[in-house]
């Protein structure tokens, strides 16, 4: 018996499920993972932004304790077919995006990309120290951290962000 606030079942819809067409060589490919989760592959590099794929219940988020469940993320890269990964990088380290990050990045080789918040989520699970931010060159990819300006939006009060040099990024 599932929970009101429980995750519904998907088992109903797996016979709907289809295979992805095969992408031409060399085109670049995304697959949504749920949540905020997109896998990017091009036949030779594959990058993950988030893997957030643990879906803890409500119940748990609120009054619980929560942490990656390792068999759900074994499960999903050998469902997905990966053997290995250039990078992981994290959008933001809430833990809908970062909870799991740090386990796809120790399964798979990758690379964890993101801020220090994310670094410090995969200090605490065992990760090797490696977490940079900005600019990282991936083979034939470049990835990089872009400075947004959002109206309304300002900084927390009690630590200033770094400066960027605007001309750097365009």
């Amino acid at each position: 018996m599932r929970l009101p606030l429980a995750h519904p079942s998907m088992q109903r819809y797996l016979p709907y499920m289809e295979k992805p067409a095969a992408a031409p060589v060399g085109a670049v490919t995304a697959r949504f993972l749920g949540t905020s989760s997109l896998l990017l592959q091009d036949g030779t590099t594959t990058v993950l932004s988030d893997g957030f794929v643990t879906r803890p219940s409500i119940a748990r988020t609120v009054a619980g304790t929560i942490q990656p469940d390792r068999d759900v993320i074994t499960r999903a890269i050998n469902r997905l077919d990966i053997t290995t990964m250039s990078a992981v990088f994290c959008c933001h380290s809430h833990y809908d995006h970062a909870l799991d990050a740090p386990i796809w990045a120790a399964q798979t080789g990758a690379q964890l990309l993101g801020s220090q918040s994310t670094a410090n989520v995969g200090r605490g699970l065992g990760l090797q120290e490696q977490c940079p931010t900005g600019r990282r060159r991936r083979r034939h990819h470049d990835l990089r951290r872009l400075p947004a300006d959002l109206p309304g939006i300002r900084p927390h009060p009690g630590r200033p962000l770094p400066r960027h040099d605007r001309r750097a990024a365009r």
